[in-house]
């Protein structure tokens, strides 16, 4: 397989007027359903840097909401568009972001941005199935949370873990999964928003994640298991949810799938 220049690979970013409010960068980010968006030539603004803000901003949500979102933009150190696909992997730990992002950029600007799906459908050719029995694809190496945990503890179990995903379960049964969007969603959800407007940061925070419906759109049976049914969820979602009697027999993040993909497939074309 030959090499890819990070032009050809990256997305490209959505990008947000300078003067625009932390609320509008949110809506932003989910409306588009991207984990960053840019300001300006260079800065930046993560999901994940908004989520931590937001546990930072606890009884105070309307006021951080109001802000304008240089506040929080920050400048990332990017890699050249121009560089190989095989160079940003020797280089990874240099450039990767919370939240398993990796922003390009030319000339001082940046011009787009990876997720570990993009580095995996690049590859996915070189998938097997039994690489599910592997260590990434192991539960225990995912975010498994309870349906009744609250979106304040989520958050921080994002945060510590480093993962876009958590995998909620109730009574040994697979609920579905929810991202980190899904958590800012619900933030600027119009009911609330106005609780949240009125200083009850609580009605957001204490809310049980069960009340998000979690999603089981990048789930499937083990009995329907396929290579390209695989391929196509992992490459879709960036996250996978293998079930066998309705629990979860095996699972990857976007964090581990980016780590199965440089460690395991891209090893696989050499």
């Amino acid at each position: 397989m030959r090499d890819i220049t990070l032009r050809r690979l990256a997305r490209r970013p959505v990008r947000i007027e300078e003067d625009a409010k932390l609320i509008d960068a949110i809506e932003t980010m989910v409306e588009n359903k991207t984990r960053v968006v840019v300001c300006g030539e260079e800065r930046i603004l993560t999901a994940h840097s908004v989520i931590n803000a937001v546990l930072e901003s606890e009884g105070n949500l309307a006021n951080f909401l109001d802000k304008n979102l240089l506040f929080l933009a920050f400048k990332a150190k990017y890699v050249s568009e121009n560089r190989r696909l095989s160079y940003l992997v020797k280089n990874l730990k240099r450039f990767l972001l919370e939240g398993n992002i990796v922003v390009t950029g030319s000339s001082g600007k940046v011009t787009g941005y990876i997720n570990p799906e993009d580095i995996f459908r690049y590859f996915g050719e070189n998938f097997i199935c039994n690489d599910i029995n592997s260590a990434f694809f192991h539960p225990s190496k995912c975010l498994l949370v309870y349906a009744n945990k609250s979106i304040k503890s989520t958050m921080k179990f994002l945060l510590k873990n480093g993962s876009s995903i958590v995998f909620v379960y109730s009574r040994n049964r697979y609920k579905g999964s929810i991202e980190i969007l899904d958590l800012l969603g619900e933030l600027i959800a119009e009911e609330i928003l106005e609780k949240v407007c009125l200083g009850d940061d609580s009605y957001f925070l204490h809310a049980s994640i069960s009340e998000l419906n979690p999603s089981k759109k990048s789930a499937v049976e083990i009995e329907n298991i396929g290579r390209g049914k695989l391929v196509a969820i992992l490459a879709k979602f960036g996250h996978i949810a293998i079930l066998k009697n309705d629990g979860l027999y095996r699972a990857i993040d976007d964090k581990n799938l980016l780590l199965y993909t440089v460690n395991i497939l891209m090893a696989r074309s050499r």
